[in-house]
């Protein structure tokens, strides 16, 4: 080996293999940024789809849950973790809890290496059974670390595993996750595809820096993706999305920047008999804001059936899975923090154009299935014939905008069968929606008014009772469904005549 050969393979990584060499794995010199992403994305594009998920070794695919779950990445074997540098990397172990395989770079200004997998990076526990795993085995992700909340403390703060994504600011616990794209995702009678991170590049930062840099490469039956990202720490941490899909076929359905999360049960929802805690969730509503109209709340739900919503948007300013309720008290776990899992917000970079956003709920019956997803589709389905690029901005953290901090917020939502109901309580129902924001809380009774519609039901009655404890108002609905109807969609607002004081609320209600 050369001299400057040896020179590149102890300065460029400066990995520990624990007894694996790193020039395992060759050093190639090629600059990676966004152009030599897209171009492997498109060469791709051109081969047939090869899943990697089945070629797990026998002792892996034979690995209990907690045998896997027991597999965790060795202390103080972090790759930069020496190197005094602002980030530092762990690797993800694939079993059948995570079989897909990810291949994972690191990268400088003029050279890139491939991770080469060992053994010797993982504490493997009561899984030590697995025998001997081949170098070429890769990963099922990868976790970066930094100090976003003491100087002298790396904790985890962005992670990439299978096709989806996630990051935390300060003070955070994690919680939703972001997906690369959903394809065919709710489309009744098409099978979902699941598209993957098959690749991806991290950018070995210089000391003091500020933001990290993350290429990837999705790939699906249908098509493949380059991505880009340029995530920076703080108390919200941002991503900078830059994305460009390469169609082998045509879907039925291209869902943009996807959010998924968890919603066993809340406020809204009935708690599973024989569970102590109050609330259970890592987001409890979508927030979903248009340019020139007030935003609009549909807080989250666990339906007995797959659930699809769709919020018809003509200008669209952001949207996002957030976490409203901040009190530890509506939660009582002392092991899960779920009053400091973190909002997600995206916002649109460039002009998306007229769309909706979809939202589907399925079925969590034990509480440990990310059950939520929302994306954006458009209105005018992508030219596949041609590269299709979108842009975006990814918030983990509170997205709440000057420009709407005026307006009173939901935040809570409780509903029950109205005292009295007797046989006719299953198509009776009665909803307390909470508001809270200065907009409405010095306004006295006769100043505001609240506006309640029911589609494919009929309000019975609605009251506005000043809440002393938000401080805000209440607004009391109760609603009866039409004859033979399987769905009612409510919505309310609080309103000073025609001028809105409130973000609009809405719900479905299956009787």
């Amino acid at each position: 080996m050369s001299v400057r050969r040896l020179a590149l393979v102890r300065c460029f990584l400066c990995v520990s293999l624990f007894g694996v060499l790193p020039a395992a794995a060759a050093i190639e010199r090629v600059e990676v940024n966004f152009d030599h992403v897209r171009r492997l994305a498109a060469e791709r594009a051109r081969e047939p789809y090869r899943s990697t998920s089945g070629d797990l070794p026998k002792g892996l695919a034979k690995l209990t849950r907690m045998e896997e779950l027991g597999i965790r990445f060795r202390p103080g074997g972090e790759i930069w973790g020496g190197d005094g540098l602002p980030f530092n990397l762990e690797l993800l172990h694939r079993g059948p809890l995570r079989p897909e395989a990810m291949t994972v770079r690191e990268f400088s200004a003029t050279h890139e290496q491939t991770i080469p997998f060992s053994k010797n990076f993982f504490e493997y526990g009561d899984a030590g059974r697995v025998g001997w795993l081949r170098s070429s085995l890769n990963f099922a992700g990868v976790r970066v670390r930094a100090a976003i909340n003491r100087p002298d403390a790396y904790d985890e703060w962005l992670t990439f595993v299978a096709g989806a994504w996630r990051a935390i600011g300060s003070g955070q616990a994690p919680g939703a996750w972001a997906k690369g794209l959903a394809v065919d995702a709710g489309v009744p009678g098409i099978t979902e595809e699941s598209p993957l991170f098959t690749d991806v590049w991290l950018g070995k930062p210089e000391p003091g820096a500020r933001r990290l840099t993350v290429y990837a490469l999705l790939d699906t039956p249908s098509l493949t993706g380059a991505y880009q990202f340029h995530v920076t720490p703080g108390a919200r941490t941002t991503a900078e999305v830059r994305v460009e899909l390469y169609f082998r076929k045509n879907v039925a359905q291209v869902g943009f920047a996807p959010l998924t999360t968890s919603f066993w049960y809340g406020e809204n929802t009935p708690r599973p008999p024989g569970l102590l805690w109050p609330e259970r969730h890592d987001s409890d509503g979508l927030l979903v804001r248009t340019r020139g109209q007030a935003p609009l709340w549909r807080p989250l739900g666990n339906p007995a059936g797959v659930q699809r919503s769709e919020l018809t948007v003509p200008a669209l300013e952001g949207f996002g899975l957030l976490q409203r309720d901040r009190d530890p008290a509506h939660y009582q776990d002392l092991d899960v923090a779920f009053h400091q899992k973190p909002s997600v917000w995206i916002e649109p970079v460039g002009n998306w154009g007229a769309g909706s956003v979809r939202l589907i709920e399925l079925p969590n019956p034990r509480g440990a299935d990310r059950n939520i997803i929302a994306f954006w589709v458009p209105a005018a389905p992508p030219d596949i014939t041609r590269p299709v690029p979108i842009a975006y901005r990814v918030t983990w953290g509170e997205p709440e905008a000057a420009a709407y901090a005026r307006l009173a917020r939901v935040v809570s939502t409780r509903s029950g069968v109205p005292p009295g109901a007797g046989e006719a309580g299953g198509r009776v129902r009665l909803f307390w929606v909470d508001f809270q924001g200065e907009a409405v809380a010095g306004l006295q009774d006769p100043e505001v008014t609240a506006h309640v519609d029911a589609r494919y039901g009929r309000v019975l009655a609605h009251r506005l009772v000043r809440n002393p404890g938000l401080p805000g108002w209440r607004v009391e609905i109760e609603v009866e469904a039409d004859e033979g109807a399987r769905l009612v969609e409510l919505s309310c607002q609080l309103r000073r005549g025609y001028e809105a004081l409130s973000e609009s609320w809405t719900t479905p209600w299956i009787p």
